[in-house]
């Protein structure tokens, strides 16, 4: 799988609440114009969006709309 994200020509992170980068894949380093360990030091919070209040509101939309188990188990 992580081979796949590797290769992938899409941008592909994940990042903690913080928003530190706990894995880019060469493609979103590419696109965002970084290397893949210069992006890796960098904060998705405080150095990639530019709008920090529309991250925080995208963040808090995806919390509420995962659907708790009893909804996806119907």
């Amino acid at each position: 799988m992580t081979l796949l994200v590797d290769r992938s020509p899409i941008g592909v992170y994940r990042s903690k609440a913080d928003g530190s980068f706990t894995y880019v894949n060469q493609a979103l380093a590419r696109m965002l114009g970084y290397t893949v360990d210069e992006l890796m030091t960098r904060n998705l919070m405080h150095d990639i969006e530019v709008a920090p209040a529309v991250r925080a509101q995208r963040t808090q939309n995806i919390f509420h709309n995962i659907p708790s188990p009893m909804e996806t188990a119907a």
